[in-house]
C-alpha cells in the first residue's frame, strides 16, 4: 500500500490515515474538508483526532461514523462539510468494509479482468446534518492482484490548459498499465501523469491518493515504504527500519552492512545537497525470492536521469570532480556507491541486491568487486517518475475555476436544503447538466437532493 497528500497551498483540507488495530485489521481513512487553506486543514485535523480516539476506545465502524458525524455537525459552520471514506481492511478475509460519506468515486481494479469498477458514495458528506438512519456498511472483496484506490477530487478535476479534466479516464489509463508494480511506484506514476496532464496549469485543489493492493501470489514482490525527517539524526531510525524489514523477510543479515552503507550514502547526500527542503525523504524496501530493492526518493528537486549521465572518471582527483556525477566503487569487502547531486536537489535512486552476485555495477559502466561475504550489486536507476510537486509552485495561483465557484454556491444551497428539510420538504433541482450531475452523484449529494438531469 502507499499514500501521499499534495496540498495546493501551504495548508490543505485533505487528509489520510492508516491505523493498525490490535486484532490485525487496518483502519483506512481518506477525508476532504470543503474549502481551502487553514480552516479546512483544522477541520481535517479535528476529524482525524476524533477518529483515533474512538478507535483507541474500541468503538466499531458504525459507532465511529455516527458519533464523529454528529460532533462535526455541532462544530462546523453550517455551510461546511467533510467528505470521508472510513473503512476497515481485514487481511484474513481480504475484504474492506466501509462507509463513504460523499467520498467518491472509489476505484476497484479487478486484476482477473483488467477492468476498473467505480463505486459511488454510500451517503452524503459528514458534518452536514445527522443521518436519519445509517445505511449498512458497503463491502469490497479484493481478489489476488486487485487494487483499491482512494483518490480525492483534486486529482480527478486537475485541468490542462484546455480546461479538460484528468478524470477517471486518466486514472484508469495509469492503473491498468501499471497495476502490477509496487503501490509506491504506481502512486508516483499517477502523480507524474497528473503533472504532465496539467502542462503548467497551477494546482487548484489538494490531491490525496491512497492505494491498497492484495498480493497477486504467495512469494511475490513485497514493498514497504516510510518517510524520514531530512536530518542526519534520522539515520538510526532508517537503519532500524532496514533491519526490521530484513528480519521479517528472513533475508541474510550478513547483507545488512552493505545495504546500510548504500542507504546511508544516498540518504546523507539528499540531506546535504537539499537542506532547505521541507519534505521528508521516502525510503522504500522491496524483495522477491531473488532481489532486494532499496529506493530513496527526494521531492521538489530538479529532474536528473542518471542513466543519461556521462561516464564518470573515478580516478580523477576529488577536487577536479564535478557535482552531479555518479560513481559506484568498492572499499574493502563492501560496495561503496558514491552519489553526488546538484546544489538544488538530490537524485532519486534505487539499489537492487540480487543474491549470489559478487559484482557492483552501475549504468555509467563503473564496475567494482565486493568481498567474499558481501554479495550485492548496486544499480542506480531513475526513480521512474517525476512527482507532482517536484517543481516549485508559483507564489500565487491563477484565477479560480468555475467548479470552485460551484463550491461557494453549494454552501448556500446546502444551508437552504437543511432548513427546508426541517419543515418536512426538500429542494428539487431540474435541468442539471451531466457534469454537475456527476459531481453531485460522486459527492453523495444525490442522497440529499432530488436531481433531474437535463436532456443530453
Amino acid at each position: 500500500m502507499a499514500g501521499q497528500f499534495c496540498p495546493a497551498d501551504d495548508t490543505g483540507g485533505d487528509t489520510f490515515d492508516l491505523v493498525m488495530q490490535d486484532d490485525g485489521r487496518l483502519f483506512v481513512l481518506l477525508g476532504d474538508a470543503s474549502g481551502h487553506g487553514i480552516g479546512p486543514a483544522l477541520s481535517s485535523t479535528q476529524m482525524t483526532g476524533m477518529l483515533r480516539v474512538a478507535l483507541r476506545l474500541g468503538a466499531d465502524l458504525d459507532a465511529i461514523f455516527t458519533h464523529v458525524n454528529n460532533q462535526l455537525v455541532e462544530d462546523l459552520p453550517e455551510e461546511h462539510f467533510v467528505t470521508a471514506f472510513l473503512g476497515m481492511l481485514d487481511p484474513r478475509e481480504h475484504a474492506v468494509t466501509y462507509h463513504a460519506a460523499g467520498q467518491g468515486p472509489l476505484l476497484h481494479f479487478h486484476a482477473a479482468t483488467g477492468e476498473c469498477e467505480w463505486r459511488t458514495p454510500t451517503t452524503f458528506p459528514m458534518g452536514y446534518m445527522r443521518y436519519p438512519s445509517l445505511d449498512p456498511q458497503a463491502r469490497i472483496v479484493l481478489e489476488p492482484g486487485d487494487v483499491l484506490g482512494l483518490i480525492s477530487d483534486g486529482a480527478y478535476e486537475r485541468e490542462n490548459p484546455a480546461q479538460v479534466e484528468f478524470g477517471t479516464e486518466g486514472v484508469e489509463r495509469v492503473v491498468t498499465l501499471n497495476h502490477h508494480r509496487p503501490m509506491s511506484e504506481l502512486l508516483t506514476l499517477l502523480l507524474e501523469a497528473l503533472h504532465d496532464h496539467a502542462a503548467g496549469v497551477p494546482q487548484a485543489d489538494d490531491v490525496t491518493i491512497v492505494l491498497i493492493r492484495r498480493r497477486a501470489e504467495a512469494g511475490g514482490a513485497t514493498t514497504v515504504q516510510r518517510y524520514f525527517k531530512r536530518s542526519y539524526d534520522s539515520l538510526e531510525a532508517v537503519f532500524q527500519f532496514v533491519e526490521d524489514f530484513m528480519r521479517v523477510k528472513s533475508i541474510d543479515l550478513e547483507l545488512r552492512e552493505p545495504v546500510d552503507f548504500i542507504v546511508e550514502e544516498l540518504f546523507t547526500n539528499m540531506v546535504k545537497y537539499n537542506p532547505g527542503n521541507a519534505h521528508d525523504i521516502a525510503l522504500s524496501l522491496g524483495c522477491t525470492a531473488q532481489v532486494l530493492t532499496v529506493r530513496l526518493t527526494d521531492f521538489d528537486v530538479d529532474p536528473f536521469d542518471v542513466t543519461r549521465a556521462p561516464p564518470v572518471d573515478i580516478d580523477k582527483p576529488l577536487q577536479e570532480r564535478q557535482i552531479g556525477g555518479l560513481a559506484c566503487t568498492s572499499s574493502g569487502r563492501w560496495p561503496t556507491p558514491c552519489a553526488t547531486s546538484s546544489p538544488t536537489g538530490a537524485v532519486p535512486l534505487r539499489s537492487r541486491c540480487p543474491w549470489g552476485r559478487s559484482d557492483v555495477r552501475n549504468r555509467a559502466g563503473c564496475v567494482g568487486r565486493s568481498g567474499p561475504q558481501g554479495t550485492a550489486r548496486c544499480r542506480a536507476l531513475r526513480d521512474g517518475a517525476a512527482v507532482l510537486r517536484r517543481h516549485p509552485r508559483p507564489p500565487r495561483r491563477g484565477p479560480r475555476r468555475p467548479r470552485l465557484h460551484l463550491e461557494c454556491g453549494l454552501g448556500v444551497l446546502l444551508k437552504t436544503q437543511k432548513r427546508v428539510m426541517q419543515a418536512g420538504r426538500g429542494l428539487r433541482l431540474v435541468n442539471v447538466n451531466r457534469h454537475i450531475s456527476d459531481i453531485f452523484r460522486y459527492a453523495g449529494f444525490d442522497k440529499i437532493f432530488e436531481i433531474v438531469r437535463a436532456a443530453d
